[in-house]
């Protein structure tokens, strides 16, 4: 932080510690007060109970004039330490992420705090440094709990959190006790100073503004240094002794706000300093492993043997740390571990019996068993074949029913468990899963790497499933066959649909019938009908009578826009028909949806107009606009929108129907923050959709997720490094409706 205390300070703050924990009377106005600094987990402190706790912190704290026993963090936490500099005047060095800005408008509120206390006097600068310390103590407590969502994002996760609880226990204590000291300056205890005590009258906000105006000040500095941040990431924390993981390399602008760094901005970074920093970037191994392979965004790790391949490296460390030796830039250097642990597979799994069949519940008799038991059995051996003993497992049915067993000495484990014909659903026969999985890496001093496995039991019912076949056809139209209609058949105990082929036909297997089934027939532009069938019924004939519908039209004049009173409308198309407008204005009755029809318009000395169409709603509207002259000229009817119900009606769902992703910006600049949204029509909240993303680069991230009241799902995904693509595919959880998006920086 900036601004070291004289000797007067830290002397008039030694005399508070003492005045606090003997609890002089002149307190007393202070006792009952409660300092509110934040708005989360009651950030609170209570100056008279906590009184002795102050004053052993206070006399660590500044012991020497310095918080010694505070570490550093970033550029601007730590004594005396401020923009990477020690000296008086703040340093070129920028904010590593969100809490280490917080810090650098803290140090910018205590050198205001000096400044007003030169003009007011020791309590006004005092009372400024409390606030100083509270706003410090607010603003850290509203940042999000995870510090990968900062913006700039945390570096390290834990160590930022670990430094965020300090500041919530350390700036409380601070502020309050910058607090009292105005307080006793402001009634005149003595040897403390004595002058006449005026105020700025700035308040928490006015001190938040004034701060705020001089970091962006200070980032307009010319000699702002540009900052970075290398990522190491693993998909894995242990590596097989003898194997290798793959470390995902990248290398990211930290992008403060405001910030005017030569050479990096929002809208790109030089690839002359990008490729000088790279270049940079050294890769050490401490451990008993080695770098593989290097690659421009990823480095592969293999293990070593101890010297002279002489006993086993299970349970040490390899530890990969990216460091940067060059000058162009401040990087934030990263690493990452990972433990060496024992290969593990189930050389065998096997359940018994993998073959079942069950009885329909309705015809269960008495002495009938409704589930089945299924032995487990499971032989867990290291890679190179020993038998890994007392390892706990456990195995898991599909349906989240679990059940632990131990292996043997020969690395062997059973266990029964239930299989049920619940288990089926609505299906005939299916194959049941039951996984097995290792549940500890650390068995009897060994670490091992975690393995899973899967048995399937097929498993059916006795009734073979039976069919009810039917034709749908246009009642309206001469009984022509609809394709495309929807057939759903829906009881207690099963629910099926069907959409029919070209000649109208559908058949549908009931693997449980019961007495009566519920059919619906629904079609685009049909009357729906309900009705009842048997199972194994003869094929029958399903008419759906077409919706009426009743096409207005407009005859007008191009030039004018007015109607033409008296044209001549012929239909030659479903049937012949002749009528004259009226101020322009027509109307044919007796077509249905789907009907496909062609009018000819014309009128004396304008050109005649034919247009031809199908029919999508209830009640079409058609215009046409004459233009004057003679001949004719032809386009298709207007075209119609289908309502909504049509849709639905048509495809057969009570929900949705499509699905759109793109991101947000389209052609993001180098390594411009996205937004991916996809979108649900129509707009529905409540439906689950995924979204995926994978970079060339090897980032890769995910959402599932209801969608919002405008349904919408949205996952933010940081910049990358010039020529990144990143392929992106949403889909609808439980349907087939599924996008795929591709964009590059």
């Amino acid at each position: 932080m900036m601004g070291k205390d004289t000797c007067r300070r830290r002397a008039a703050l030694a005399l508070l510690t003492i005045v606090l924990s003997a609890g002089l009377s002149t307190l007393s106005a202070a006792k009952d007060t409660t300092i509110t600094l934040g708005q989360e987990d009651a950030s609170t402190l209570n100056v008279a109970a906590d009184a002795e706790t102050a004053g052993k912190l206070i006399s660590e704290a500044y012991e020497a004039g310095e918080l010694t026993q505070l570490i550093y963090y970033g550029n601007w936490y730590g004594p005396g330490w401020s923009g990477g500099s020690k000296d008086s005047k703040a340093g070129n060095k920028q904010p590593i992420d969100a809490l280490d800005a917080i810090a650098q408008r803290h140090d910018f509120a205590y050198d205001i705090a000096a400044e007003q206390g030169k003009i007011h006097g020791p309590a006004e600068e005092a009372r400024l440094r409390s606030l100083a310390d509270a706003i410090a103590v607010r603003d850290a407590n509203a940042l999000p709990r995870n510090p990968r969502e900062w913006r700039p994002p945390a570096p390290d996760p834990d160590k930022a959190n670990n430094y965020r609880k300090r500041i919530g226990f350390g700036f409380r204590y601070e502020s309050s006790f910058y607090d009292i000291e105005a307080r006793l300056r402001a009634i005149k205890v003595p040897f403390l100073d004595r002058e006449e005590v005026t105020t700025s009258g700035f308040g928490e906000d006015d001190l938040d503004r004034m701060a705020r105006e001089r970091a962006a000040e200070w980032f307009q500095r010319k000699d702002v240094r540009p900052i970075f941040r290398i990522e190491l990431s693993a998909s894995i924390d242990l590596i097989e002794e003898g194997g290798t993981a793959d470390v995902g390399f990248r290398l990211v602008p930290i992008l403060n706000e405001g910030s005017t760094a030569p050479g990096v901005s929002r809208q790109g970074i030089d690839p002359a300093l990008l490729g000088r920093i790279r270049d940079a970037i050294a890769f050490e191994i401490s451990g008993y492993g080695r770098i593989a392979r290097k690659t421009a965004d990823s480095v592969q790790i293999a293990t070593t043997k101890k010297w002279l391949g002489l006993g086993s490296t299970v349970g040490t460390t390899i530890t990969l740390k990216a460091t940067y030796g060059g000058s162009d830039a401040d990087v934030v250097e990263d690493s990452v571990s990972f433990g060496v642990a024992l290969g593990t597979r189930f050389s065998t799994l096997r359940p018994s019996p993998n073959y079942t069949e069950f009885w329909p519940m309705q015809i269960l008799t008495d002495d009938a068993e409704p589930c089945h038991s299924i032995g487990l059995n499971a032989w867990l051996v290291t890679s190179s074949g020993d038998a890994v003993r007392g390892m706990p497992l456990t195995f898991s049915r599909e349906d989240g029913v679990t059940a632990t067993a131990v292996t043997d000495e020969e690395g062997y484990a059973t266990v029964t468990m239930e299989l049920c014909p619940e288990l089926l659903g609505d299906a005939s026969e299916k194959d049941i899963a039951f996984v097995v999985t290792t549940a500890s890496p650390s068995v009897g001093g060994n670490f091992y790497i975690m393995s899973t496995g899967t048995m399937l039991v097929h498993a059916k019912t006795h009734v073979e499933p039976q069919q009810i076949r039917g034709r749908v056809v246009d009642e309206g139209r001469g009984g022509r066959p609809i394709q495309g209609a929807l057939v759903k058949l829906t009881d207690s105990i099963i629910a099926v649909e069907q959409v029919t082929d070209s000649d109208g036909w559908f058949s549908i297997s009931v693997s449980l019938p019961t007495s009566e089934n519920h059919l619906t027939v629904t079609a685009n532009g049909y009357r729906p009908k309900s009705l009842t069938a048997k199972a194994s019924f003869e094929s029958r004939t399903i008419g759906l009578y077409p919706l009426e519908a009743t096409l207005i039209g407009h005859v007008v004049n191009e030039m004018t826009g007015k109607g033409i009173d008296g044209a001549t409308v012929h239909v030659t198309a479903p049937f012949d028909q002749l009528l004259n407008t009226r101020g322009g204005e027509f109307s044919i009755t007796g077509l249905f949806v789907g009907d496909t029809v062609t009018l000819r318009a014309d009128a004396q000395n304008f050109r005649a107009y034919v247009k031809s169409g199908r029919i999508t709603t209830e009640n079409p509207v058609v215009t046409f606009s004459l233009k004057p002259g003679s001949g004719e000229q032809s386009s298709e009817l207007d075209p119609t929108e289908a309502t909504e119900e049509d849709r639905r009606t048509a495809l057969g769902s009570d929900k949705l129907y499509s699905l759109m992703v793109w991101a947000s910006p389209a052609d993001p600049a180098v390594f411009q923050d996205v937004t991916l949204t996809a979108q649900i029509f129509p707009p529905l909240s409540g439906v689950q959709v995924e979204v995926k993303m994978h970079g060339t680069d090897g980032y890769a991230s995910s959402i599932s997720a209801m969608t919002d009241a405008m349904g919408r799902v949205l996952l933010p995904i940081p910049g990358a490094e010039s020529g990144v693509i990143d392929d992106v595919v949403a889909w609808i959880v439980g349907t087939d409706v599924k996008q795929r998006l591709r964009y590059s920086f």
